[in-house]
């Protein structure tokens, strides 16, 4: 089980409130309502069976895509 916590800040994540916990077993997760074009900073933490959460602080970040298309206004 691994518990995934997401901020927009570098460094900033709240380690008491994840905002994925994965089933155990998980390889990847989802994670929604994420803004776009948003570069968000993500750290994953391993939980054992008796609940106990390591100590990791290793962060990655990534860019949401803008999913927007281009709205043209037309030629004048």
């Amino acid at each position: 089980t691994y518990a995934v916590f997401v901020s927009t800040l570098s460094g900033e994540h709240d380690f008491t409130t994840p905002t994925v916990v994965t089933m155990p077993g998980a390889e990847s997760v989802d994670i929604d309502g994420l803004d776009q074009y948003t570069e968000y900073f993500v750290t994953v933490r391993a939980i054992d069976t008796a609940g106990n959460m390591d100590g990791n602080l290793a962060e990655r970040s990534a860019l949401t895509p803008d999913t927007l298309a281009p709205d043209f206004g037309g030629i004048t």
